[in-house]
């Protein structure tokens, strides 16, 4: 029962889903849905749980063994339990307070700029490997170093005061060239995500039951 019962499990879930999908009782599809959404948001909340446990078990042992830098495990875990706590002090244990005044100061005066930051220090390190791997060796690699200049020069403010025309090319880069291949993409990926959830519904896949 171990196998059988969570492969029949999914497979009249998906039975009742295709049902509902074809059928016009929108009534019961709209008390499916609730349903569905209600044990999404509580196997989020299981994850995100399992999530916090993992990670204080992996701060907690690099605290111990005082590896390179354990002071920033000790922060991470002291800004993760006092905004929780603060939270749960603020709202209680059951309501959401990520709306509250200092709970949005935190996220757009602290977790914002330092994102930004982040993100702007990495900028450097992205254009050194693109200089790296876009040295015009052969064709291909001409063609991906143009198209990058291109698009990073319509994105850059000296772009439009070096030729007002970065525009128009990179909309042609992205509207006819970028557009097809990213279509071709997503065609595929949902032919292959059609085929395994086919397999699991079949029994023929059976890695997430742990077989």
């Amino acid at each position: 029962m171990k196998r059988e019962l969570p492969m029949l499990l999914a497979l009249g879930a998906a039975l009742l889903r295709l049902f509902l999908e074809l059928s016009h009782y929108q009534r019961t599809e709209m008390q499916w849905q609730l349903h569905t959404n209600q044990w999404w948001a509580f196997l989020a909340a299981t994850a995100v749980f399992i999530g916090v446990i993992n990670l204080c078990r992996l701060h907690m042992h690099r605290i111990r063994r005082k590896v390179a830098h354990w002071q920033m495990s000790a922060w991470c875990l002291f800004v993760m339990a006092s905004f929780g706590l603060y939270g749960i002090l603020l709202k209680g244990p059951f309501q959401a307070g990520n709306q509250e005044h200092w709970f949005r100061w935190i996220f757009d005066s602290v977790l914002q700029p330092a994102d930004r930051t982040m993100f702007s220090l990495l900028a450097f390190y992205i254009a050194s490997a693109a200089y790296r791997s876009f040295r015009m060796r052969n064709l291909e690699a001409t063609v991906m170093m143009v198209t990058a200049a291109v698009l990073m020069l319509n994105q850059a403010s000296i772009g439009p005061m070096i030729w007002s025309g970065w525009g128009d090319m990179a909309g042609w880069f992205m509207d006819i060239i970028n557009a097809p291949a990213q279509r071709g993409l997503a065609i595929g990926i949902f032919l292959g995500s059609y085929a395994m959830v086919l397999r699991m519904f079949l029994g023929l896949e059976r890695k997430h039951l742990g077989l």
